[in-house]
């Protein structure tokens, strides 16, 4: 498992390598900086949302999000692992056909 700070040493470096390159890819043009990591659970999110049927507690799952309810979170715990597989494999297929 990647932690979050494992994928911004990683943007930063790739960002790092293009300005080396005089290219600016890892700009997040609206705000004029550096992409950031939220950017890619943002997008997750949206296109789960957007563009497959899974049901909204599946993704938030799979973005680690606690559950409003305490006590449905309790009996949650390893729920969704099927569904989680499917949406992470949809989510794959997507990146690698770009």
């Amino acid at each position: 498992m990647l932690s979050e700070m494992s994928l911004t040493t990683l943007i930063k470096r790739m960002h790092e390598q293009k300005e080396k390159e005089d290219c600016l890819d890892y700009i997040d043009l609206k705000q004029n900086r550096v992409i950031t990591t939220h950017g890619f659970r943002s997008t997750f999110r949206d296109r789960s949302a957007d563009k497959t049927d899974y049901p909204r507690e599946v993704c938030e799952h799979m973005l680690a999000h606690k559950l409003p309810d305490e006590v449905e979170a309790a009996y949650l715990g390893g729920a969704y692992l099927e569904k989680r597989e499917g949406l992470m494999t949809n989510s794959a297929q997507y990146v690698y056909q770009k």
